[in-house]
C-alpha cells in the first residue's frame, strides 16, 4: 500500500476509534440529565444498596448528591457529599480524557506501570475511605443526608 492508502486507512480506523467512544459517552450523558431532571423533579434518588442493607455508607454513598451539588456550582456541598470523588474527579477526568485520546490515535494499549500503580492506590484509598467515613471519628466524612 502507498503511505497515502494507509494513511486514509489509518484515519479511518481512528475515526471509527473515536465513534466507539463518542457513542457510549453521549449516551451516558443523556442518561445522566434525564437522571438530574428526574431527581430535580421528584426529589427521589436511587438508593444505596449497601447502605439499606448494611446501615454503611459505602464508598459511593453521595455521589448523587454530589452531582447535584455540582450542577449547581455548590462546591461545598458536593465536598460534604463524598470528599474522595470531589477530590479524584478532576485527576479522573483528566485521565479519561488522556487514555481516550491515546485509544482514538493508537487503540487498544495495556496499562504502564504507573497505571498500574495508579489503579492500586485508587483501590486503597477508596477502601480506607469506606472504612473510615464508617466510624465515629471520621463520621464528617459520611455523606450528609
Amino acid at each position: 500500500k502507498s503511505s497515502e492508502e494507509r494513511g486514509v486507512f489509518m484515519e479511518s480506523e481512528q475515526k471509527a476509534r473515536l465513534y466507539r467512544i463518542v457513542k457510549p459517552m453521549a449516551i451516558l450523558l443523556l442518561v445522566g440529565i434525564a437522571y438530574a431532571i428526574f431527581v430535580k423533579v421528584t426529589g427521589l434518588a436511587i438508593p444505596c444498596m449497601i447502605r439499606l442493607i448494611t446501615g454503611k455508607h459505602c464508598p459511593g454513598c453521595g455521589i448523587s448528591r454530589m452531582c447535584m451539588a455540582l450542577l449547581h456550582l455548590d462546591f461545598k456541598e458536593a465536598m460534604q457529599q463524598n470528599c474522595l470523588l470531589f477530590f479524584l474527579l478532576p485527576v479522573l477526568l483528566v485521565y479519561g480524557i488522556w487514555k481516550a485520546v491515546t485509544f482514538v490515535k493508537y487503540g487498544d494499549r495495556p496499562l504502564n506501570k504507573v497505571e498500574q500503580a495508579g489503579t492500586l492506590v485508587l483501590f486503597v484509598l477508596m477502601v480506607a475511605f469506606w472504612i473510615l467515613r464508617n466510624t465515629e471519628r471520621f463520621a464528617f466524612l459520611a455523606p450528609r443526608v
